[in-house]
């Protein structure tokens, strides 16, 4: 497991400043309107002083919050530390009897909450750092409960940095709901080339991107295995096989071709190779682009980040609270040195 470093939201009993202008109106011009106390929900302090300010030219009134307090009863230290535990693995009920023992009792859905909250800051934070350009991208997708029927998510990475580029939810899985999933990727970071697994989906949507792509040896060497062990006989031609998908010779696709006519006899065999001869240009994709990685572990260990959360927990029961738990997970195992949970207030 990695060391991950988390800095908390610090939390004042005092504001240190003045308000920079109204919330309502944009003056600059305040008067100040006396103070409150505020009781709140804290691992260390129990209330803060709450300043009221009146703007000159709206005449309305507002309250300045002490640093790490807002309009809620509960610091955000509390409740980043609520949604931090949970994305580190402990139940919402855990989580519940965990802050209790700490004195800040919670109940359950208030640690829901409290992940949504965070996580829609997380997905807020990613977008805004998602820009410039993106050479060769990978994309996968993965299946997640929710409300008890199994959906696709598809992920997409800069190939290159691991860096999570896009999380969306595919309702169609044919190759015009993957066109329209990945198009707007292609076309919004100038993606010149993409790394995929097998699926046969994805070659007719890269032909009509006009992009290079990459398949996952990985995946094609771990599926030909399996076939050519449910093969009897013909262990010159499956031994072959193996030997041209290990080396990935550039003439191995006219051998492949040649080899059809003589496995016509052997429907597996023959299907295998004919498959293979129509995949050899993009398993070669990484010899003729530079920087182009020979596998999509780099998109699967993205997914990785969510999915061991995922597994401990029976589903999610509406689409946006899919997404903000996988988007939370996906900040907690970002893998940076130091996250500071109060960039996802700012977000």
């Amino acid at each position: 497991m990695p060391r991950v470093r988390f800095t908390l939201p610090q939390v004042k009993d005092y504001p240190d400043s003045r308000p920079s202008a109204c919330p309502h109106c944009g003056s600059v011009i305040l008067n100040r309107h006396g103070k409150v106390t505020k009781r709140v929900t804290d691992l260390y302090i129990s209330e803060v002083t709450v300043i009221r300010y009146r703007c000159t030219d709206c005449l309305k009134t507002f309250r300045h919050y002490p640093e790490g307090v807002d309009s809620h009863d509960r610091s955000l230290r509390l409740r980043g530390v609520s949604a931090l535990s949970w994305a580190l693995g402990l139940s919402l009920r855990s989580v519940s009897h965990l802050l209790s023992a700490l004195g800040c009792g919670l109940s359950r859905m208030s640690v829901w909450r409290d992940v949504q909250e965070w996580g829609s800051g997380a997905l807020s934070g990613w977008m805004n750092r998602t820009r410039g350009r993106v050479r060769v991208m990978g994309a996968d997708e993965t299946v997640i409960r929710l409300r008890g029927k199994k959906t696709v998510v598809g992920f997409v990475t800069d190939a290159k940095s691991g860096q999570l580029v896009g999380m969306d939810v595919l309702v169609d899985k044919d190759s015009e709901g993957f066109m329209r999933w990945l198009q707007r990727y292609v076309s919004r970071f100038g993606v010149e080339a993409m790394v995929t697994d097998d699926l046969s989906t994805y070659k007719p949507v890269v032909e009509r991107m006009g992009i290079e792509h990459q398949v996952c040896i990985a995946h094609v060497r771990k599926n030909v295995r399996r076939r050519i062990d449910e093969i009897d006989g013909w262990d010159w031609h499956r031994a072959r096989i193996w030997r041209l998908l290990t080396e990935l010779p550039e003439g191995g696709g006219r051998e492949l071709l040649r080899m059809e006519r003589a496995v016509r006899a052997e429907p597996k065999l023959r299907r295998l190779v004919v498959e293979l001869c129509g995949k050899w240009p993009s398993l070669l994709c990484h010899q003729r682009v530079g920087g182009m990685p020979q596998t999509n572990n780099c998109t699967e260990k993205t997914i990785g980040r969510s999915k061991i959360r995922y597994k401990t927990v029976r589903g999610y029961k509406s689409m946006e609270g899919m997404m903000n738990g996988l988007g939370l997970t996906q900040w907690v195992w970002s893998g940076r040195e130091g996250l500071d949970l109060s960039e996802l207030v700012a977000a």
